[in-house]
Formats: structure tokens, C-alpha cells, sequence
């Protein structure tokens, strides 16, 4: 089985929400977009430098659930 491509609805799941009336071809939207992309490599990042971990996967219908390591707690500032 190859790669597919996401069907648009799939595509457009995001973790900002996207205000109303913005769509994609809205002179917006590619500062949204380049703003999202830099989310998800943050968590991604924090994910990756174990300060965080995936206590729920996402199921579709909400992301991944995530808790704060001991390391994460640790490294924040008091």
C-alpha cells in the first residue's frame, strides 16, 4: 500500500483554530499557516526532549493528550 494524500477535511484539522472568515485565499492565511507549522514543531520539540509525553493519542476527534514530565516540571522557572 503507498502513500496517500489527506483528503481536504483532513488536511485542514489545525491547532489554532482558524477565525471565521479566513480561508485559503485570505492574504492571511499563509502567516497562519507558517504560525502553525512553528506550533507543532514546538511541541513536537518538547516531545523530543522528553519535558512532555503523550498520555492519550489523538483519536481523530481531539489531539494528543499530553502531560508535563518531572524533567518539564523541573524545568521550569519557579
Amino acid at each position: 500500500m503507498g502513500w496517500q494524500q489527506a483528503s481536504r477535511p483532513e488536511r485542514r484539522r489545525r491547532l489554532l483554530p482558524t477565525p471565521g472568515g479566513l480561508d485559503e485565499d485570505h492574504p492571511d492565511w499563509e502567516a497562519l499557516t507558517e504560525r502553525q507549522l512553528a506550533l507543532y514543531g514546538a511541541s513536537i520539540s518538547l516531545h523530543d526532549k522528553g519535558l512532555v509525553r503523550v498520555v492519550s493519542p489523538a483519536n481523530g476527534a481531539r489531539p494528543d493528550l499530553v502531560e508535563t514530565t518531572a524533567e518539564g516540571r523541573a524545568a521550569l522557572p519557579t
